[in-house]
């Protein structure tokens, strides 16, 4: 009889014996090297015709673990350890994990072990010291050989809710696809379902023409919002396509177009989704205060605006708390994918990618901009290109990436990208701004930044491009008065136009950690009046 203790929940009599499949690590393996001492898997009670157990993977039923000693070192004493636990003991060789009779496969049978990586660690006394061997292998509950299928997508088919196409049908209430209303039913539709519900806009039957404004001034409740989805008349998500009038191609001579959702007071806990506009003013825009609005999984091609908050005739405000757009494109705006002003509150915008496609003209091209006092945003994975401004080449050309006013307070860029400005990839004037992994490439100034407690980390500035008009070509500049950190950033260029630190009066700037590879005929530093550069 072999000397052997257990310890605790994993006693041998506990252990359940079950049948085995073995499925290799995808290296192949080699002979077992009996110059070494390891722990191995075995089909036989003394260990003899291991395979050594790290990476393998355990499927079903009995293979035995055991520590084979190396033929010149004398082991005494093996204590094993599964995940951490001591769970045996043995003080003879052969040095398995099996119980008095021979029959125990582990420590625990499979189920019991659960799924995933496990490591079994030895720590055996050999010529009279300690050594410790571990080994980590894995463990999958099947009951047939793992085969590799493609991945077969879940299709969410949405078929509860009221109805719109583009032509009323039958009693056009929404009740059905049958007796579908019309897209200017859509706030009626949305008042009827005020515990929360879905309006569906079927995508498949043709575009919405729409050259008037949709008034909205109803909502669900913060657990149950109203959702406007778009779908196939099977259920099945779709873009359902808005259509406005204007001028396409864009031309800044040519019709702004119409203004389509418009938020009127009472206007909450709405979701829009699964939908597309093409040629339109203002997609949505805030008209009074509003609360608790999600916009996602959409598109649109050649606006004035996508989101905004301009108060209508009469309302002293028309401030947006709790907006969250996410997983949205636009391509071609000649003014901002978002402006956000007034006390606006709790903003997300997220995986978006807002391409200005050159529309020059308007006055000028902003992607995202906010302004007044509005405060908490975060912009996560939005990346903004080609917002530009032409003109003489004695004035100053604007159009900028990501734009704060001063006033506006605690916003976070994560992961952002701005590129292709004829001003500011971020031109940013709000305080307690904080950048994360920031990028900006091939803007007159990658970044400018005006406030105070705004910290850098990570970032990433790329070959300054000034295409006119006057002022410095820049991969940082700092405004008068702005107190700035930056750290673990990579600014990298080979124009000898470039200035990489170009601070106005009264700025600090604060730089660690941070490579810079210039052109040899390129500034480093251009220091205004009072302006302080700390380069760590």
């Amino acid at each position: 009889m072999k000397n052997r203790f257990t310890v605790g929940l994993l006693s041998v009599s506990a252990l359940l014996v079950a049948s085995v499949q073995i499925m290799h690590a995808p290296q192949k393996t080699s002979a077992l090297d009996t110059s070494l001492s390891q722990l191995v898997y075995s089909y036989n009670s003394d260990g003899s015709n291991g395979t050594p157990l790290s990476s393998a993977v355990l499927t079903q039923n009995k293979p035995r673990i055991h520590f084979v000693s190396a033929a010149n070192v004398k082991t005494t004493y093996v204590k094993f350890y599964l995940d951490g636990r001591l769970v045996e003991t043995e003080g003879d060789a052969p040095w398995g994990l099996e119980d008095d009779n021979g029959s125990s496969p582990l420590p625990s049978d499979l189920t019991k072990m659960g799924e995933g990586t496990h490591t079994v660690k030895a720590v055996a006394t050999q010529n009279g010291s300690n050594r410790t061997y571990s080994s980590t292998f894995s463990v999958r509950l099947t009951t047939t050989p793992v085969v590799d299928e493609p991945e077969v997508p879940v299709v969410t088919r949405y078929t509860e809710g009221l109805k719109i196409a583009p032509t009323a049908r039958g009693k056009a209430d929404g009740s059905s696809w049958e007796n579908a209303a019309n897209l200017s039913k859509l706030p009626a539709l949305v008042a009827a379902t005020p515990d929360g519900g879905t309006v569906l806009i079927q995508a498949d039957a043709g575009e919405y023409n729409r050259t008037s404004s949709i008034i909205i001034n109803n909502g669900g409740s913060a657990d149950k919002p109203v959702t406007v989805r778009g779908v196939a008349k099977d259920g099945t998500p779709m873009k359902a396509k808005i259509v406005g009038d204007r001028t396409a191609p864009y031309s800044p001579t040519g019709n702004d177009g119409n203004d389509l959702f418009k938020f009127y007071a009472g206007a909450k806990n709405l979701k829009f989704s699964d939908l597309s506009f093409q040629n339109i003013g203002n997609v949505f825009n805030a008209s009074a205060d509003v609360n608790n609005i999600t916009i996602e999984d959409s598109y649109a091609k050649n606006v004035r605006r996508f989101v905004s908050n301009y108060p209508a005739s009469g309302e002293e405000s028309s401030n947006i708390t709790n907006l969250t757009v996410r997983r949205t494109n636009v391509d071609g705006f000649s003014k901002s994918f978002a402006i956000i002003k007034q006390n606006s509150s709790n903003l997300l915008f997220e995986d978006i990618v807002a391409d200005s496609q050159g529309q020059d003209g308007d006055d000028f091209a902003m992607g995202f901009m906010l302004d007044g006092t509005v405060h908490d945003v975060v912009h996560r994975r939005v990346t903004v290109k080609n917002t530009i401004q032409t003109g003489p080449n004695d004035v100053y050309w604007n159009a900028d990436g990501f734009v704060t006013e001063r006033g506006v307070y605690n916003i976070r860029y994560e992961d952002t990208n701005a590129m292709g400005a004829t001003d500011g990839g971020y031109d940013l004037k709000s305080d307690n701004t904080t950048l994360v992994r920031a990028k900006a490439s091939d803007n007159k100034r990658n970044f400018r930044l005006w406030g105070t407690g705004v910290t850098i980390n990570t970032c990433e500035g790329l070959n300054p491009h000034k295409r006119g008009g006057t002022s410095s070509q820049a991969q940082l500049w700092a405004g008068k008065g702005s107190n700035i950190t930056i750290s673990n950033c990579k600014f990298s260029d080979n124009d000898a136009d470039t200035v990489v630190f170009h601070l106005d009066e009264e700025a600090n700037v604060k730089v660690s950690s941070t490579d810079v590879t210039r052109n040899s005929d390129a500034t480093l530093k251009r220091l205004d009046t009072g302006a302080q550069l700390t380069i760590n």
